[in-house]
């Protein structure tokens, strides 16, 4: 018998975000249906008041007794066998419990014999009434006789998972379980738990910025079934379900319930390609400094593309407006394959684009075809944030989306470094060595942990680092390198009711332990230490010149007698940077078009934002003037105090 799927995963979805469940339906969980017993209780003559009938089933006998006027629920009529007679006792029949429970009553007349059938409303050979003989007027006799069904064993259904990952040309089998089925023939499979252990987070290529497709987030598959039943397993027809897509991500506990996180929808809300989202949560504009990363990753959920490029409009202090196609070539991008950016300032070079006597205000980037006549996506507004920030500090994750992401930090921080070491006690022989010591410490290692804080910012936003803290791939990021981290704080304070100012305080380690040091610096270029501070030296001091001794091979030229493995090393680390020139570094000539001259006016209503102009704006609403003191004073002592400020200041009225 063909098994039926009753529901199907989305044609894009993410493995834990709860619409990747296939629901089968098999029907052959019975060989055969078994058969409904019908039995027949025939009258053939009068029925005298105290004739008992015993009728028997389902391993239960049940008594009912003939009575001139019945009182009892097992006593029926007597009479004299007529057909009208047996009429009357339909209603017996039907409604009496034993009966109503388990068989349908009806009326029949067979030549002389006027019959009450009763067929079972179940198939079963427990439904087949047995009766001792009564009298010659009453006779039960099992026409059908029932028959129990025929359950097949182990009944379930054998499904395969077949997967292809973007960069392979053949699906390749990883799971072929067999599913029990319920008593109702159903069975039920979340296919986005077995394919997110299959899945893996992608990363771009942090120093060289080429958009990155999709290799270990994302994947095709499809599901073949056939019922299964028997020992040794018997498999029937397969089927075959259409190629769907899974991408590595999920949906928290509330979006997962119900229907689940539909992927899909999340990303084409609209008819209109041009209003397609990225794979990123939150709003469309950001505020971000110049040399912060960005990332935006794009899924296709419409069509094939080819001629993709992303589209860049810069807009300046003048409100002048310049749209540029070409810092990335044209691209392939395949139904259902994801595609990241990076769409950071420096990371679009947009220096290059801005001549000297123009401010840039912000920009935004979005996907078009090659002549802009078509867009492929909504446009991601990033405004320019030039105040100075101490303490910045960059961080890359990977999203619930399975999309990376980046965030920036500017409280200030705080350094720890941890150790660790095993220790065993040392034996201590008779007229010991005291240097030896009394135990010995092995196995010893330091981990570098940073205590950080977001710096103040609406609380809305905040909100959003849920998502960065319940990563488990995080990183950070310097010039050059990204760093492996983990989060070690076990509870995050986010704010109290009441409060108007926002930020969060985090600590992290990075994810290594160093048995050993090694100073990344080299001695040569640091040169001698500085003296401490408050250095009295004891006199002068003489360095006397030694003997020297010739023992130089002067067949090597002096240029090279400084290199080490050190300098090598640091050579080839800096040929694998490349051309600074082509990296987009921010110059001085391109840094000063984001910041003010020192003889440009500023306006005094911007100058004044953010800062307290009243008691109540400074946070001292619940402080008392002096005059107000004056006045609670009198009320109070009945005196006119004089008050005068300890600070020096003038007392805000």
């Amino acid at each position: 018998m063909p098994v039926t799927l009753l529901s199907t995963p989305d044609d894009f979805a993410l493995t834990r975000g709860g619409r990747m469940v296939f629901q089968f339906q098999g029907s052959g969980q019975q060989a055969t249906l078994g058969t409904q017993a019908q039995n027949f209780i025939n009258f053939s003559g009068p029925v005298l008041a105290g004739t008992v009938i015993r009728l028997k089933w389902n391993g239960t006998e049940h008594s009912i007794i003939a009575r001139t006027s019945p009182t009892e629920a097992n006593e029926f009529p007597a009479g004299d066998g007529s057909a009208d007679y047996v009429d009357s006792l339909l209603e017996f029949f039907q409604t009496y419990f034993p009966f109503y429970e388990d068989f349908t009553a009806e009326r029949l007349d067979f030549i002389n014999l006027h019959q009450i059938v009763l067929a079972s409303k179940k198939p079963g050979a427990q439904y087949n009434i047995s009766a001792p003989a009564v009298s010659n007027a009453i006779e039960v006799v099992v026409g059908t006789p029932g028959a129990d069904p025929i359950v097949r064993e182990q009944y379930g259904v054998y499904a395969e998972v077949w997967v292809k990952r973007p960069d392979e040309t053949t699906f390749n089998r990883i799971f072929a379980p067999t599913i029990a089925c319920n008593t109702l023939g159903i069975a039920t499979m979340d296919v986005g738990k077995i394919l997110h252990a299959q899945l893996g987070p992608d990363w771009p290529t942090w120093s060289f910025n080429q958009p990155a497709g999709s290799t270990n987030s994302q994947l095709s598959y499809y599901v073949t079934y056939a019922e299964s039943f028997g020992q040794p397993q018997q498999v029937g027809k397969i089927q075959k379900d259409d190629v769907r897509q899974a991408y590595f991500g999920g949906a928290d506990y509330q979006h997962q319930a119900g229907t689940g996180f539909e992927l899909a929808s999340f990303v084409a809300s609209q008819s209109d390609s041009g209003t397609d989202r990225a794979l990123r949560l939150g709003g469309f504009t950001r505020y971000v400094r110049a040399e912060e990363p960005q990332f935006l990753t794009f899924l296709n959920t419409r069509a094939d593309r080819t001629g993709v490029v992303l589209e860049v409009k810069l807009t300046f202090a003048d409100n002048s407006v310049e749209l540029f196609y070409n810092r990335y070539a044209q691209q392939a991008w395949p139904l259902g394959s994801k595609i990241t950016y990076a769409v950071g300032f420096n990371q679009l070079s947009i220096a290059d684009h801005i001549s000297s006597n123009e401010t840039l205000v912000e920009y935004s980037v979005r996907l078009s075809n090659q002549n802009a006549t078509a867009y492929y996506s909504t446009s991601y507004r990033f405004v320019i944030n030039s105040r100075y920030e101490a303490y910045t500090r960059y961080f890359a994750y990977l999203s619930s989306l399975g999309a990376v992401e980046t965030l920036a930090t500017f409280g200030k921080g705080s350094y720890e470094l941890n150790r660790f070491y095993e220790e065993a006690q040392r034996y201590q022989p008779a007229h010991y060595d005291a240097q030896l010591g009394q135990y010995e410490q092995y196995d010893v290692a330091i981990q570098q942990s940073l205590e950080v804080t977001t710096g103040y910012r609406p609380q809305a936003e905040l909100r959003l680092w849920n998502d960065f803290y319940r990563s488990p791939y995080l990183f950070h990021m310097q010039v050059l390198k990204v760093l492996p981290i983990a989060l070690v704080s076990k509870s995050i304070k986010q704010g109290k009711d009441g409060a108007n100012q926002f930020a969060h305080s985090f600590q992290f380690v990075y994810r290594w332990k160093d048995d050993f040091f090694t100073a990344e610096d080299d001695p040569e270029l640091i040169g001698d230490g500085v003296p401490p501070i408050g250095l009295e030296p004891a006199g002068p001091i003489t360095i006397e010149q030694p003997t020297v001794v010739d023992s130089v091979d002067h067949t090597v030229p002096d240029v090279v007698r400084g290199i080490t493995d050190q300098k090598v090393a640091n050579w080839n680390q800096a040929y694998a940077w490349g051309s600074h020139a082509a990296q987009g570094y921010l110059t001085q000539a391109t840094g000063s078009q984001l910041f003010y001259r020192k003889d440009t006016k500023i306006d005094y209503q911007d100058d004044l934002i953010n800062k307290p102009f009243s008691r109540d704006s400074a946070g001292l609403s619940d402080v008392l003037t002096a005059k107000e003191t004056k006045k609670l004073l009198k009320n109070t002592l009945g005196i006119r105090p004089v008050l005068t400020s300890w600070t020096g200041n003038v007392e805000p009225q």
